[in-house]
């Protein structure tokens, strides 16, 4: 399973959270591993290789960006939506294979009142960022983009989300 991240250290961080807290015997064994840029060619070959081979010891791979799988679980809301929908097509890479996307979204974006949202809603512009001007130390729920924020709140999924009539 991959399981991607918008930041190199968060990937890393849960990464070595979840393998320290496997089951007793499976610790340490590279049950869990994390890829990212700045790492090096051969690791990311031996750990792909590892992921895909039925017999390797790798189950869960942490990444930022990465290879196409059959099940994609983006962890955190996407700042947008075409990172969301660059992220999901990871899954079907082509008209021949399906896929899962997942996102799993934190609380905030469930919960947030999109009427309070700078510019309101309705704007044709929905991939601004909720709070309108970002500043340097604005937060995650500030400059998440409105459409981001009212497709995790909505019903529908993704490929109808995205399609305008």
């Amino acid at each position: 399973m991959f399981i991607f991240h918008d930041l190199k250290q968060d990937a890393t961080d849960t990464a070595k959270f979840m393998d320290a807290n496997l089951p007793c015997g499976l610790e340490n064994h590279s049950v869990v591993k994390h890829y990212h840029s700045t790492m090096s060619i051969e690791y990311f070959q031996q750990t792909f290789e590892d992921f895909l081979n039925p017999n390797g010891t790798c189950r869960i791979l942490y990444a930022t960006a990465g290879a196409a799988t059959v099940v994609i679980i983006q962890y955190g809301i996407c700042k947008n939506i075409a990172e969301m929908i660059q992220q999901a097509g990871r899954a079907a890479c082509d008209s021949d294979s399906t896929g899962l996307f997942l996102a799993v979204v934190e609380t905030w974006a469930l919960e947030l009142d999109l009427g309070d949202a700078i510019g309101g809603t309705s704007n044709a512009d929905r991939d601004k960022p909720y709070i309108g001007l970002v500043k340097v130390n604005s937060s995650k729920p500030d400059w998440t983009s409105i459409a981001s924020l009212q497709f995790v709140q909505s019903k529908t999924c993704l490929r109808e989300f995205v399609i305008v009539p």
